[in-house]
């Protein structure tokens, strides 16, 4: 979770200890989750002072403190959950339902199954489970680990997935990192510090991803 730390969380602490919970557009723009993959990069003081000669504000450090220990952040659902960077105009990611649900007792024990099982009959178990969510990702796991019990089609949708999101085109928003995201972060990055030997091992890296 990130928050806006020049946002007043003060005084809407104080709002929702006496009872008076604010409006949401007071402060859905000042919070949000976001995704592992595009989590910020984080600096301790010292760092933010060698690196940029830039030190927090007392007030900064008090927001810093007041959040750490809001328990109050808890009734803030709401924001959390529109502010996930999931459209509704496209069906969610495996990645983003994941955590929607518990397994069935019957999907449970076909997991137990499928991890005691061989590859071939990993396959047939996966035609079996009833949440679409665990029919995915044991595709995932046969494609990562013996793409040869596929079928035709389960692979080839699979290879167009996996470049769909690799070489998607910098305007266009998706949930997760990019080749053209990364190189334009790269690009940010070195006019921001300047050069350094180890962007151009990660320039070279992610240029290795083009095969």
């Amino acid at each position: 979770m990130v928050a806006d730390l020049s946002y007043d969380w003060n005084s809407l602490e104080r709002e929702i200890q006496e009872g008076e919970f604010p409006q949401e557009s007071s402060y859905s723009k000042h919070i949000r989750k976001v995704s592992f993959n595009k989590a910020p990069v984080l600096f301790t003081e010292d760092e933010a002072e060698k690196l940029f000669s830039v030190s927090p504000t007392q007030e900064i450090i008090f927001q810093s403190a007041l959040l750490k220990k809001a328990s109050w952040l808890e009734k803030l659902p709401e924001t959390v959950d529109r502010n996930i960077e999931r459209s509704a105009e496209r069906t969610p990611e495996l990645e983003e339902t994941i955590y929607d649900g518990f397994a069935d007792k019957s999907d449970a024990l076909l997991m137990e199954e499928f991890q005691r099982s061989d590859w071939p009959n990993r396959c047939r178990i996966s035609k079996s489970f009833s949440d679409n969510r665990f029919l995915r990702l044991a595709i995932r796991l046969i494609y990562a680990s013996a793409p040869d019990q596929l079928t035709k089609d389960q692979k080839s949708r699979m290879d167009l997935a996996i470049h769909e999101r690799l070489y998607a085109p910098l305007e266009t928003k998706t949930p997760w990192r990019t080749i053209a995201s990364a190189r334009a972060e790269l690009v940010a990055i070195r006019k921001l510090w300047g050069e350094d030997e180890v962007y151009s091992d990660i320039e070279h890296w992610i240029s290795s991803l083009h095969h």
